[in-house]
C-alpha cells in the first residue's frame, strides 16, 4: 500500500465521494506534496479496494457469506449458482404478519467492473412505510418469473409507467388526466363513465387501453384482499434510493449495506412506535380523522340494523355493515371503513346499536399492536470475515466473465419522455413556479415522480399491440400473493 494511499484513507472513509482536485488540495495543504492526477487516482483506487474489499476476491467469499448468514438467522434460504438470493427468516415472518400480501417488485443495474442486477422485492407495512422482503444479486439479466413463482397472485402495473408508454402518442395534461380519473375510480359503474369519456375524446387512447387487463391498473377492478389501493410501485423507488451507495461496491460489501440498511431501518421504526399511543398507527390515525371529518356532514337513512343509505353532498351509497361493503368499495380496498361507513357506525349508536367506537371497525393492519408485532422481528448481527468458517464446497466461485464496453460508460439517468422540457419549468432554486391550472385539466397527484424499471421495443411489450417500434418504459409490477403461493418460496 502506497505512502499517499495510506494518507487519503481516512479522506475516503468519511467522503467516499471526494473529487481527484480536492484530494489533491488537501495533499499540498497538509503536507505540501504536489502529485500528479494520475498518481491520486491510483492511490485512491487503492484505498478504496482496502475500505470496501477487492472485486474479484470477495467473489470467492459468497459461500462462507452465506454459512455465516444461516449461522447467524437460522432457517433463512440462501442459494447461489451465478446469482445470490438472500431473504431473512425474521423479515419473512413480519411480512406475514403485516396483513398485507403485497409486494412491489423492482431492480437496480450495479456500477462497479462486473455488471449486473440488485432485484428486491419490497412490501409496505400498515404505517404506509417500505418494508424490504428479500434481495437477490443477479449477473445476468431480469427474467419475468412472476407468473411461475406466484402463479395465484394479482399482478398490478404502475399507473406512471402506463402513462410513459402513451405519451409518445397522446401527451398532455388532458390525457394524464383522463388516465388517471379512470385509474382512481373505485366502483365499475365509475369507471365504465370515465373510459365513456375517453372514449368520446380520443377513440385510438381508448382501444389502447382495453389491451390492459383492468384488474392490473384500475382501483375498481382490484380485489381487497392486499388492504392497500395504490396504483404507483414508488415503494420499490424508495427502497432502491435508500441502497444507492452499494451499487458500485464488491459483492460482499454490497450485500452487507443492504442487510445493514433494513436492520438501522427496522431499529428506527421501533423508536418511533415507542412514542405512539395507538389504537392505531400514526398514518392511520391522520387518515381516519380526515374521513369521520367528512363523515360529519352525511345524513342517514336506516333500512335495518344490517343495511343503511347514505346520503353526502355529491354521493349516495348504500352500506351493508353486516358484509363490511358498500356501493364505492373502498372498505373492500383498503379494510379502513370510509365516510359513508363511519356516519352508518355513529347511526347504529344513536339507535341504541352495540356498534363501539369507529376504531374498532378498521382492519388489524392499521393497529398499533399488530404494527409492533411485525417489528419485533429483527436480523442477527454476523461476525466479520475474517472469523467466517470456510467452505468446504470443492469447487471455487470465480468472477462473472466482463466485456468492456467501448467509450466512457454512461452515469447520468435516462430522461423519461418529456422529462427535460418538465425540468425547464423549475426556477434556479430548484422549486417549480406557480401557476394556475388550466380549468379544463382536473389536479392529479404532484408527488408522481418515478422512474422506470427498462425499456423494451412496442413490438414485444404485452401491454402494447403496435406497429410502431417506439421504444417505452415497461411498466413495474405490484404482486398480491395469495397465501399458498407465499408458502411456497
Amino acid at each position: 500500500m502506497s505512502s499517499i494511499a495510506r494518507e487519503i484513507q481516512p479522506m475516503i472513509e468519511s467522503i467516499p465521494e471526494m473529487p481527484i482536485h480536492a484530494i489533491q488540495s488537501q495533499l499540498l495543504r497538509n503536507h505540501q506534496l504536489e502529485t500528479s492526477l494520475h498518481k491520486v487516482i491510483r492511490a485512491k483506487r487503492i484505498a478504496t479496494t482496502r475500505i470496501y474489499g477487492d472485486y474479484q476476491e470477495q467473489y470467492g467469499l459468497p459461500r462462507s457469506y452465506c454459512d455465516e448468514l444461516l449461522k447467524a438467522n437460522p432457517g433463512s434460504p440462501t442459494r447461489q449458482f451465478r446469482r445470490i438470493y438472500v431473504c431473512f427468516t425474521s423479515v419473512m415472518r413480519g411480512f406475514k404478519m403485516i396483513g398485507r400480501l403485497l409486494l412491489g417488485v423492482d431492480g437496480c443495474f450495479m456500477k462497479g467492473p462486473f455488471l449486473g442486477q440488485i432485484l428486491s422485492a419490497v412490501g409496505i407495512d400498515g404505517n404506509n412505510s417500505i418494508y424490504p422482503e428479500y434481495l437477490q444479486f443477479v449477473l445476468q439479466g431480469l427474467i419475468p418469473a412472476t407468473l411461475a413463482v406466484f402463479p395465484n397472485g394479482e399482478q398490478r402495473f404502475c399507473l406512471r409507467h402506463i402513462h410513459e408508454n402513451m405519451k409518445s402518442k397522446w401527451r398532455g395534461d388532458v390525457y394524464k388526466n383522463l388516465l388517471w380519473s379512470a385509474g382512481r375510480k373505485t366502483s365499475i359503474p365509475y369507471f365504465n363513465k370515465a373510459m365513456e369519456e375517453i372514449k368520446t375524446i380520443e377513440r385510438a387512447m381508448y382501444a389502447w387501453l382495453n389491451e390492459i387487463p383492468y384488474t392490473a391498473w384500475s382501483r375498481a377492478y382490484f380485489s381487497g384482499r392486499a388492504k392497500r389501493d395504490m396504483l404507483l410501485n414508488n415503494i420499490c423507488e424508495v427502497f432502491n434510493r435508500q441502497i444507492i451507495g452499494a451499487w458500485d461496491k464488491p459483492i460482499i460489501t454490497c450485500l452487507e449495506f443492504n442487510r445493514e440498511y433494513i436492520t438501522k431501518r427496522i431499529v428506527n421504526v421501533k423508536k418511533l412506535q415507542a412514542k405512539c399511543m395507538g389504537p392505531l398507527i400514526p398514518h392511520a390515525t391522520e387518515v381516519f380523522d380526515k374521513i369521520k371529518k367528512h363523515a360529519s356532514v352525511m345524513s342517514v337513512l336506516m333500512v335495518d340494523t344490517d343495511k343503511y343509505q347514505v346520503t353526502g353532498p355529491r354521493s349516495q351509497c348504500v352500506v351493508n355493515i353486516k358484509h363490511k361493503t358498500y356501493a364505492c368499495r373502498k372498505w373492500d380496498l383498503t379494510g379502513m371503513p370510509c365516510k359513508h361507513a363511519v356516519a352508518a357506525i355513529w347511526d347504529m349508536s344513536r339507535n341504541s346499536i352495540n356498534a363501539g367506537i369507529p376504531e374498532e371497525w378498521v382492519s388489524d393492519v392499521y393497529w398499533l399492536s399488530t404494527w409492533k408485532n411485525v417489528y419485533e422481528n429483527v436480523i442477527e448481527p454476523i461476525n466479520g470475515p475474517n472469523m467466517w468458517t470456510p467452505s468446504h464446497c470443492p469447487t471455487t466461485l470465480i468472477p462473472p466473465k466482463h466485456h468492456t464496453q467501448v467509450r466512457r460508460p454512461k452515469k447520468k439517468q435516462k430522461k423519461a419522455f418529456g422529462e427535460k422540457e418538465l425540468e425547464k419549468e423549475f426556477d434556479k432554486g430548484g422549486k417549480r413556479p406557480e401557476r394556475e391550472p388550466p380549468p379544463s385539466v382536473v389536479n392529479v397527484e404532484t408527488w408522481v415522480t418515478m422512474s422506470g424499471a427498462g425499456k423494451d421495443k412496442g413490438v414485444n411489450n404485452p401491454l402494447l399491440h403496435r406497429n410502431d417500434t417506439l421504444p417505452v418504459k415497461v411498466p413495474q409490477l405490484t404482486i398480491f400473493i395469495s397465501d399458498g403461493s407465499f408458502c411456497g418460496l
